[in-house]
């Protein structure tokens, strides 16, 4: 085989197996709040989180998200039985907005904390 066949071929492979490998690497897991609590030992990537906002501590930069279809289900921000917290830099949402976040899981002491990294409001204010 003449070397210019062979090294294009190897070129070729490269460029797909690096295309492939950044697709996969950028793929996120979008969840819901109460499937992230029950296991978040499973999301060491990047996840996406949806879900309504129960309260909001602005010192601390953290805010509580409960499950959207917990919230549907009581239509209250104060039934849910999980809370997941967010540490979040920006501007803090309002309680009762729904809201989609991307972050990682981060575990201190014997809790899980989310951060973070981008959170945008989908609906405003429930009632």
């Amino acid at each position: 085989m003449p070397f210019k066949t062979i090294l294009l071929a190897l070129i070729t492979f490269s460029f797909i197996a690096a295309t492939s490998f950044a697709a996969e690497a950028e793929q996120v897991a979008e969840v819901g709040v109460r499937t992230l609590m029950k296991s978040p030992e499973k999301y060491s990537r990047q996840v996406k989180v949806t879900g309504v906002v129960s309260q909001v501590v602005e010192d601390a930069k953290i805010l509580g998200l409960i499950d959207l279809e917990e919230f549907k289900d009581c239509n209250k921000v104060t039934c849910a039985k999980l809370i997941l917290p967010i540490r979040w830099d920006g501007t803090m949402p309002e309680v009762g907005q729904q809201l989609t976040s991307t972050g990682k899981i981060q575990k201190e002491g014997e809790r899980y904390l989310f951060i973070a990294s981008d959170l945008v409001v989908i609906s405003p204010k429930q009632p």
